[in-house]
């Protein structure tokens, strides 16, 4: 099947999105149980695509990048839907405050990260988020 017909394009784009979900569950097996977080996680990539469509739309950006943060964004998407059918909990010890700070401390760290190196980067985030969770009692599952 050719990738030039509507069918082969979303076959080749599917297959894409499928490459990067194997890829961010092999790294990160673990998945937040509760809504708010999983969600984040999904923001957190689709922002990442927000900024190499900017990067591109004012010059400088490659659509490769953009390409490549819209699988992301996608595997996020199935792990996300995946999600709710395991169902999520409510963390009731959680506030929309934590969840601020969380987001604001997330941020701060990937904007601060000085290497070119992107496992570098995942690698610190993953270290924040499992050790943010774990001082409030919180754990994610494998789906």
């Amino acid at each position: 099947m050719g990738e030039n017909t509507i069918k082969g394009r979303v076959i080749a784009t599917h297959g894409e999105i499928l490459h990067e979900l194997i890829k961010a569950e092999k790294k990160f097996p673990w998945w937040p149980t509760d809504i708010l977080h999983a969600v984040s996680i999904l923001q957190e990539e689709s922002g990442e695509l927000v900024k190499a469509c900017v990067q591109y739309h004012y010059g400088g950006g490659l659509l490769d990048s953009v390409r490549h943060e819209l699988y992301q964004t996608g595997a996020m998407v199935y792990r996300f839907a995946l999600g709710i059918d395991t169902g999520y909990v409510i963390p009731v010890e959680v506030t929309s405050a934590d969840v601020f700070h969380f987001r604001q401390n997330l941020n701060t760290i990937v904007e601060d990260c000085k290497v070119d190196d992107e496992d570098e980067v995942e690698r610190r985030e993953q270290r924040y988020v499992e050790t943010w969770l774990k001082e409030r009692g919180l754990k994610f599952v494998k789906l």
